[in-house]
């Protein structure tokens, strides 16, 4: 995603659709009541809503387990729903910053003085477009039913089929597993509107957090469009904003970036989502 300069570095960032774990018929164990199932997981695919998060991402190849590239990122997310990204590149001494709301995303390439808006395809098609970054609600935006179950590393899941109903709901067809014992979201597959395969996500390594609600500690990530390629997103624990006085909008890409890039002088190396957080405050 950051791998190039150009607006081409948004979808570099590839997460991926495989298939992992077979499905069964649903049996005459006890259903549960799907939309509260829904309900269960879209809380803890929004897990991250009101906090600063780091992110580092290596994509290997499947076939030699080399590392192709890598990132790094940090995720500061408001609880309006909007999220601010900060995207750094070894090679340039600048970070970039992406703004997402749910219908508009905005990018503020490095040493550009403008942002401009990417379309929801470009977006869509890197490794920020499942929910829990994007912050689009599953649970308003499509219709779930439960059409059986399956394993997934191991955890016996129930597995839904998400149809779209909702403005923002972005995919043609969503296939989601969820935990039996605690509705956690263990893996999401994405379609296009066509019906054909986009990419895969699963979650792993949970962790419990201070609301109460487990989150995520890694995400392993295929891509159709991608084969031979692997990628792994692995998050920090999470530090709270306090977002009530702050405004996520395209006036604070510019300052934020000349602020996280004098905190990387300063402190020589990346600007880490503890410090991000108190140049936010400051601006």
């Amino acid at each position: 995603m950051i791998i190039r300069v150009t607006l081409k570095w948004v979808p570099v960032l590839v997460l991926a659709v495989g298939v992992f774990g077979g499905a069964v018929s649903v049996t005459d164990e006890k259903q549960p009541r799907v939309d509260s199932l829904l309900y269960r997981a879209d809380q803890i695919m929004n897990v991250w809503a009101g906090m600063a998060i780091d992110i580092h991402m290596s994509v290997a190849s499947k076939t030699t387990g080399h590392e192709l590239r890598q990132a790094d990122f940090t995720m500061l997310t408001h609880r309006n729903g909007t999220t601010l990204m900060l995207l750094y590149q070894a090679e340039i001494d600048t970070p970039g910053v992406l703004l997402m709301t749910p219908r508009v995303y905005s990018l503020l390439l490095p040493h550009a003085a403008q942002p401009v808006e990417l379309p929801a395809e470009r977006v869509l098609s890197g490794d920020l477009s499942h929910p829990g970054f994007l912050r689009v609600s599953l649970r308003n935006n499509y219709q779930p039913a439960l059409v059986g179950a399956a394993e997934v590393e191991g955890v016996s899941c129930w597995r839904l089929e998400l149809t779209p109903i909702g403005p923002d709901a972005r995919f043609g067809r969503v296939g989601y597993w969820v935990s039996k014992q605690r509705a956690r979201p263990m893996r999401i597959t994405f379609f296009d509107k066509a019906g054909n395969p986009l990419k895969d996500v699963r979650f792993m390594d949970y962790h419990p957090t201070t609301s109460g609600l487990s989150k995520p500690a890694r995400m392993v990530i295929e891509d159709t469009n991608r084969p031979d390629e692997r990628t792994t997103l692995t998050m920090t624990e999470p530090k709270g904003i306090k977002t009530s006085k702050l405004k996520f909008n395209v006036d604070l890409l510019l300052p934020l970036r000349e602020a996280a890039l004098s905190s990387m002088k300063e402190n020589g190396g990346k600007a880490k989502a503890r410090e991000l957080v108190d140049v936010l405050l400051a601006l």
